[in-house]
């Protein structure tokens, strides 16, 4: 099984320990990206990012910053570098190593620049979202730059595993840097979170990125490695509910 999870826009620099300390797996294509960001002018990145004043400046000056190979002083695992409401979920910080070593081998978070990225590879904070209108090369822009080598990349990995199951835990901006490029032989089971109000259910955004961070949890800390066991998730008051889910469409809901 392989676990696919967004980033987040904000990251942080901790200076974690970790046994696991790997190099992100697509390192040159991450400088040739870079290179681009790094040329443009200042008016040029925020328009392009659509970010204005202190996080326009902010926002520039972390990928002037940005330098390959990657000083150990400022560089951070992914899973502790990102501080969105997914990676508070995720809680990575209080894995054991026998977690870190199961969420390095089955989750995958995936990455405007880096591409796709396991949660013990070391990254330097950057600000650059998939779906920036970003043109590298012959390239119009990020999702056509990495087309399906990300797929490839996951298909490899569950062919190793002897698995063909994809646990869909990322938005709809990353996921399209994986699912239309997947084989049909690979079962994906896309995970929906939604909570109940005036009796009917919808999405909360930001506690469904949460939930996503905790699903992720829970399948690395309970070693799951097939779909049915992931219907007993129940933290953070959700269950499984069955009327709205199918075979590869599990909802989640809570009160």
């Amino acid at each position: 099984m392989i676990i696919i999870l967004s980033p987040a826009k904000t990251m942080r620099l901790v200076q974690s320990k970790s046994e696991l300390h790997e190099e992100p797996l697509f390192c040159e294509k991450a400088v040739t990206i870079h290179s681009v960001v790094k040329n443009l002018s200042f008016s040029e990145f925020s328009s392009l990012m659509k970010v204005k004043g202190t996080l326009a400046n902010e926002a520039y000056d972390i990928m002037q910053r940005w330098s390959w190979p990657h000083n150990p002083e400022t560089s951070e695992a992914a899973a502790l570098a990102y501080n969105g409401p997914a990676f508070k979920g995720l809680n990575a910080k209080e894995f054991s190593l026998s977690d870190q070593k199961t969420a390095q081998a089955h989750l995958r978070i995936l990455s405007g620049l880096y591409g796709i990225l396991r949660p013990y590879d070391y990254i330097m904070q950057y600000r650059l979202e998939a779906q920036t209108p970003l043109g590298v090369g012959k390239f119009s822009n990020l999702y056509s730059f990495w087309n399906n080598i990300i797929a490839k990349n996951i298909e490899a990995d569950l062919k190793k595993m002897n698995s063909n199951l994809l646990i869909n835990l990322a938005s709809a901006e990353y996921s399209k840097l994986v699912l239309p490029h997947l084989s049909k032989k690979i079962n994906v089971v896309n995970i929906f979170f939604k909570e109940i109000k005036s009796g009917k259910p919808f999405i909360n955004v930001v506690e469904t990125k949460k939930a996503r961070g905790m699903m992720s949890a829970f399948i690395v800390k309970n070693k799951i490695m097939d779909a049915e066991s992931i219907m007993a998730f129940d933290l953070g008051g959700y269950y499984f509910d069955r009327d709205l889910s199918d075979g590869n469409n599990f909802t989640f809901l809570r009160v």
